[in-house]
This record gives C-alpha cells, structure tokens and sequence, in this order.
C-alpha cells in the first residue's frame, strides 16, 4: 500500500521514519484505537522519544497528524476525509497586509454574498479576533461550515485560509478547492 500523502512530511519533523511510526503504532494495537487515543498516543511518543525535532515544540499537533495519516495508511479513511467520515478541504492565499487589512479585504471581498458555488449562506457570518488571528465564520444550506482563518505570515504579510468542513464526499470537496480558489483569486 503506498504512503498517505503527509507521511515524508511526518517523517521528516519527528526525525521517525513512517515505517517505524507504522510498526510502533501496531505494536501499539492502534488499528484497535480510536482517533483521539491514536492522536494521544502519536503525540506522547513524540514528546517522549522525538525530543530536539521539529515537532517535538508541538508534538499534539503532529501527533494529530500521524493519526490521521495512520488512518490513512491502514483504510480507515481516505485523504480529506474526517475521523466523523465527513470531508474537508482547505485553500489558502498570502496577502501583503497586516491582520486586520487581510480581515477587511476578504470582507470587502463577499460582503453581499448570499452564496458561495450556488449553495446559500444560512445566517450572518461571524467574525472574531484573537491577538494572533481573526476569524470569518458562516454555515452554509448544504450543512456545510466555512472558517476563514488569517494569521500573520511576516510583519508585512498575512495567511489567509478557507477551511470548508462537513462536505458529503470526495468529489465535492474538490469541487469546492477550485470554488475557494477562485474566489481567493480575486482579493487584492
């Protein structure tokens, strides 16, 4: 079977190649496990064992992402694809501003919307703030949810990323990659 797509990327930051991540969490009867004790697992061998790596400052985060490719890996779900068997897909853009003009720029940008890719936005979006992040938030007819997240990428420039979650297949979320990818195409 070949390699979940994330799995050199693992590799590579917990200094643990992806076989003996693989063999270490069917020692571990893993396949057995749920999500978040596989998550839990991947995350306290990290801290444990992957001490001075990449991950090791945040070994939940990757832990995370070794359960999800070990999922992957053993069938249990396909890329994109959530621990409740829903899909997923994210898009993100650098924008040359700071937080808050990124925050305003993608405003400008869907104020007066009432859909995205022809499916209606149920409600007014919420928007709120952290000191590292604002957030844009809106539920779709579908059941869908939409977050833009935009975090600082430098003094000069920010991230801005649509995640767009509890999408029914595959085949949707791709579609929906190219939706947010093009309106992201035209912020300025």
């Amino acid at each position: 079977m070949p390699q979940p797509p994330k799995a050199d990327a693992i590799a590579a930051a917990t200094g643990i190649s992806w076989n003996d991540w693989c063999h270490l969490l069917d020692q571990a009867s893993a396949r057995a496990l749920p999500h978040e004790a596989i998550a839990v697992l991947a995350a306290e061998h990290i801290a444990d064992h992957a001490q001075g790596s990449a991950a090791a400052t945040n070994h939940e985060w990757w832990g995370q992402g070794v359960a999800v490719s070990y999922e992957q890996q053993i069938g249990r779900r396909v890329p994109g694809q959530t621990s409740r068997g829903d899909f997923q897909v994210g898009v993100s853009k650098t924008y040359t501003g700071g937080l808050d003009a990124a925050l305003q720029a993608w405003i400008r940008l869907v104020e007066g919307r009432a859909s995205f890719g022809g499916v209606p936005v149920e409600g007014e979006p919420r928007v709120s703030t952290t000191e590292k992040w604002r957030y844009w938030r809106t539920g779709l007819a579908d059941g869908s949810r939409v977050s833009v997240d935009i975090g600082r990428k430098s003094d000069e420039k920010s991230t801005i990323g649509i995640n767009h979650t509890r999408l029914g297949t595959s085949e949707q979320a791709e579609e929906w990659r190219g939706v947010w990818r093009g309106i992201l195409a035209g912020l300025s």
